[in-house]
């Protein structure tokens, strides 16, 4: 006869390596109902619980297996640690049946890198993840035809992203907190127009409403409603319109504290007042190189290396020019407000 200690018993008893089923024991909690009243059951004390086939180390699921539980979901992929890390599939029991619902990375126990996700209601999303949520870059196909492609943060649409719609319109712009917010296009397609302009908490807010430009290729057919837009005549329109979108930056700037702070109304006007005397001709644009004159008669000494700088990041050609808006956006990347 040969007799164990209680650390070589811990040593055989510890999992490690490849079991082909390991079967978890839960509490009945029927039973324990029944004793609590009857002081007696004729239920077992205790239940299945969920299985697990696969690698093990040090007593935790590590390496590659199969986990059932007792619901009848299901993973099978890569485990470190007791935790779903790595690549992995989760299938979700319903109706008897195994539905797919995820595919792809996970990072200790949560959808994690790149995967694509089936939702129950049919819709699909491929792209990449963060803490269980869609974030970075992704396409989202929805049940009712539509979809849209670009940027997620915490599981709202946020960046740049193309939204296609069922019936031939899309969406083409700026979104934050799942809305189209700022400089954004919506085409048109049963009229053959375009809006090009700001968005604000999803609404078009000021912009131009125009004919499409033709695609390339041979003549495309009429759109379902055309109409001719009338003619419009306005004294300045580009300055007009430059100050309607340079009010909406300055607003969207306070709402969510972007760059420096915002302008105040009176600060705002002066600007546009400095910004319309070099703009002598009224188109509302002035030449890139008049920048730092404008900033120093605002009152805003900048050197120029920081200017130059600020150009190169933004690509910023010799002939280009800046709008009234862009003279804001430049002031709050340089983080200071006006």
């Amino acid at each position: 006869m040969v007799f164990l200690n209680s650390s070589r018993r811990e040593q055989m008893a510890e999992k490690n390596g490849t079991h082909k089923t390991i079967y978890a024991v839960l509490p009945n909690e029927k039973y324990a109902a029944d004793m609590a009243v009857y002081k007696s059951s004729d239920r077992q004390p205790y239940r299945s619980g969920d299985t697990y086939s696969g690698d093990w180390r040090d007593d935790r699921k590590d390496g590659y297996g199969v986990r059932t539980w007792v619901s009848g979901n299901k993973y099978e992929g890569d485990w470190k640690g007791g935790m779903r890390h790595g690549k992995g599939t989760l299938w979700a029991a319903e109706g008897g049946k195994l539905r797919k619902m995820y595919s792809g990375d996970w990072a200790f126990d949560k959808r994690h890198g790149t995967g694509v996700n089936f939702y129950k209601n049919g819709e699909r999303y491929e792209g990449e993840w963060a803490g269980h949520q869609r974030s970075g870059h992704g396409k989202m196909d929805y049940m009712n035809g539509d979809s849209y492609e670009g940027q997620w943060q915490q599981d709202e649409r946020c960046g740049m992203g193309i939204l296609r719609l069922a019936n031939g319109d899309f969406y083409d712009g700026h979104w934050l907190n799942d809305m189209k917010e700022g400089p954004g296009r919506y085409m048109y397609r049963s009229t053959g127009k375009v809006y090009e302009g700001e968005w604000v908490r999803g609404s078009p807010w000021c912009g131009e409403y125009k004919d499409a430009p033709a695609p390339p290729g041979p003549a495309a057919g009429e759109p379902d409603e055309a109409f001719v837009l009338p003619e419009l005549k306005l004294m300045r329109a580009g300055a007009v319109l430059n100050q309607a979108i340079a009010r909406i930056h300055n607003e969207r700037a306070a709402r969510f504290h972007q760059g420096g702070r915002a302008c105040t109304p009176e600060e705002l006007e002066r600007l546009q007042r400095l910004f319309d005397e070099a703009d002598a001709e009224g188109q509302g644009q002035l030449p890139i190189g008049a920048l730092r004159g404008l900033l120093q008669r605002a009152g805003v000494e900048v050197e120029e290396e920081v200017i130059g700088q600020l150009l190169a990041e933004l690509q910023a050609a010799e002939t280009a020019v800046v709008l009234f808006p862009e003279l804001l956006d430049i002031l709050s990347i340089l983080q200071m407000g006006c």
